[in-house]
């Protein structure tokens, strides 16, 4: 899955994701593509962060540095270090680099195109719009 942070098997993820949203008043975030369609439809907005690659890619920078120092745990045992972060395909750094685009497009795609006419498509493209959008709620 896009950014698979749990380390169950994906159909059990997945019906654990079913069971989840079929409640009302829920609030997930993330981007797993593989559950969009079992995510969306039942939302009633959709809240896109559509920052520049540069202002990204410099937050996962920043977060992966010190990460890799310390070791955190990030998830299910998952942590960071120099090698995995800087020198590996399994980086985020390196997944940020070569998704980027691919999941800017989608996105623009699905905002676009009516797809998932339910739900309020919210795009906010500055930091500062999404602390002004957060003190309005």
């Amino acid at each position: 899955m896009d950014g698979e942070l749990d380390t169950r098997p994906k159909d059990e993820f997945r019906s654990l994701v079913l069971e989840l949203v079929s409640e009302n008043n829920r609030i997930l975030d993330g981007n797993y593509g593989s559950l969009r369609d079992v995510i969306w439809p039942r939302a009633t907005a959709v809240v896109w962060l559509n920052y520049s690659f540069v202002r990204t890619g410099w937050r996962g920078i920043c977060r992966t540095i010190p990460r890799s120092f310390t070791g955190e745990e990030l998830w299910a045992g998952n942590r960071e270090s120099m090698s995995r972060s800087f020198f590996s395909k399994d980086s985020i750094l390196w997944w940020l680099a070569t998704s980027y685009g691919r999941r800017k497009s989608q996105h623009r795609d699905i905002f676009d195109n009516g797809k998932y006419a339910g739900a309020a498509k919210i795009e906010i493209r500055r930091p500062r719009d999404a602390e002004h959008a957060l003190r309005s709620l």
